[in-house]
C-alpha cells in the first residue's frame, strides 16, 4: 500500500525534517513494509506544494525512483520550505510503475494523494470517463485508479459541488458502481486533496473489509493559527496523533481553530 503525508498551515515548513529527519519520517516508511501486503514503497515518489493560500499553480516533483534513492529531492528539500504541501510514496496496486502513474495528481490548481485501491476497477472505469467532461477526459495520463478518481471530483465541482462536496460525492459514486457488479470488492479510499484554501483527506472502505489506518496531529502555532498535518503513519511519539474514524472525511482550513471530522 501506498503512505502520504499532508500539511497545512500559515507557516513555512521545512520538507526535510518529515520526508528525512522525523522519526518515522516518510523516507523510513517507505523501506518498512506492512505486514499484511509485505510490499516495500519503492514505485515511485512525488510532492505538491503551494506557497501561499492564493497560490493556483502549485509547484510539483514526481520521480519513478524510490525516495532513498531520488538525489535531486534531497537537495530540493532543503531550498523550500512552504506552508501547503503533499507528499506520496507509492508501492504499485494498479498501474504499472511509470511517471504518469506517481502521485500527486494536479490539475487547475487542485492536487490529490490517494492510497488504497478501487477494485476491480476495470469494470467502472468506461463508466467513470463518461462522467467527464472532455477536457478533463483528455487531461487523464496514466492508467491508475487514483487519477480517474481525483478527475471524478474535478467533475462534480463542476456542478457547483464545492471541494468537500465533490470528494464525498466521487467517493459515493465509485461505492455504488462497484456495488452493483457483485461481490468480492476491495474499495479503500484514503485521500488527500487540497486547492490551497483548505484541505480535505478521508479514511474510507466501501465495504465490510476495514480502511487502512489515517492519523492527524494539530499544533498551536505562536501566532495563534493552528497547523495540520495528517499522515498515514504518526511521525513521532512526542506529539499527540489522532486517528481518523472509519468512514470519515477530515476538513480543515486555515481560519479554523480545529479541523472538522464529517461522516462520508
Amino acid at each position: 500500500m501506498c503512505r502520504f503525508i499532508a500539511h497545512f498551515s500559515d507557516n513555512q515548513n521545512h520538507l526535510k525534517q518529515y520526508l528525512f529527519e522525523e522519526e518515522n519520517a516518510l523516507i523510513t516508511q517507505s523501506q518498512r513494509p506492512i505486514p499484511a501486503f509485505n510490499q516495500l514503497n519503492a514505485d515511485g515518489f512525488g510532492l505538491a506544494w503551494y506557497d501561499h493560500p492564493q497560490d493556483k499553480n502549485p509547484g510539483l516533483f514526481r520521480s519513478t525512483q524510490p525516495v532513498w534513492n531520488e538525489i535531486n529531492l534531497k537537495h530540493l528539500v532543503q531550498k523550500i520550505s512552504p506552508p501547503i504541501w503533499l507528499a506520496h510514496i507509492r508501492a504499485s496496486t494498479i498501474g504499472d510503475v511509470a511517471f504518469a502513474n506517481c502521485h500527486p495528481f494536479s490539475h487547475d490548481g487542485i492536487s490529490l494523494v490517494h492510497n488504497g485501491s478501487i477494485a476491480p476497477f476495470h469494470t467502472i472505469r468506461r463508466a467513470l470517463t463518461r462522467q467527464l467532461d472532455d477536457d478533463l477526459f483528455l487531461a487523464i495520463k496514466g492508467q491508475t485508479d487514483s487519477e480517474h478518481l481525483f478527475y471524478l471530483i474535478l467533475q462534480m465541482m463542476r456542478k457547483n459541488h464545492s471541494l468537500q462536496e465533490a470528494t464525498r460525492a466521487a467517493i459515493l459514486w465509485m461505492t455504488k458502481q462497484l456495488k452493483s457488479q457483485g461481490d468480492d470488492l476491495n474499495c479503500r479510499i484514503n485521500l488527500a486533496i487540497t486547492d490551497g484554501h483548505e484541505i480535505i483527506a478521508t479514511r474510507f472502505s466501501g465495504f465490510e473489509e476495514a480502511s487502512i489506518d489515517l492519523h492527524f496531529c494539530l499544533k498551536d502555532i505562536k501566532n495563534g493559527r493552528p497547523s495540520l498535518t495528517i499522515s498515514s503513519e504518526p511521525l513521532d511519539q512526542n506529539n499527540i496523533w489522532k486517528t481518523v474514524p472509519h468512514n470519515t472525511m477530515i476538513v480543515f482550513k486555515g481560519n479554523q481553530k480545529a479541523p472538522r471530522l464529517i461522516a462520508i
